[in-house]
């Protein structure tokens, strides 16, 4: 379902569509679209969610997926984070490795 080319883009196939910039797919973002309506594809990664701050992830395909808009004829993918005011998720990490390469987050 998910595959990652040499060039760091991520390209998401549901049914069949595995185009690099696939316009059938409807990606939202705890409720809210994600998808690039002028150029016409999901920049996953501009996607503003850390892989910790990822409670689920819902896939819905088939007909169904018609209720959300014409973006949607392959599927829907919603990405549910954790709520911080019903959640008691505080944390913070940092990450270091050669080549100067240093991470850090906070939540």
């Amino acid at each position: 379902m998910c595959a990652v080319t040499a060039s760091s883009t991520q390209t998401v196939g549901i049914r069949g569509y595995n185009t690099a910039l696939n316009p059938r797919i409807l990606v939202l973002l705890d409720c809210r679209q994600v998808y690039e309506d002028d150029y016409g594809y999901v920049p996953w990664s501009l996607i503003p969610v850390a892989m910790r701050d990822i409670r689920q992830i819902e896939i819905i395909k088939g007909p169904s997926a018609a209720v959300y808009g014409f973006n949607a004829v392959s599927g829907v993918i919603n990405i549910v984070t954790f709520d911080p005011l019903r959640d008691k998720v505080n944390g913070a990490t940092a990450e270091g490795g050669n080549q100067r390469r240093s991470y850090g987050e906070v939540r």
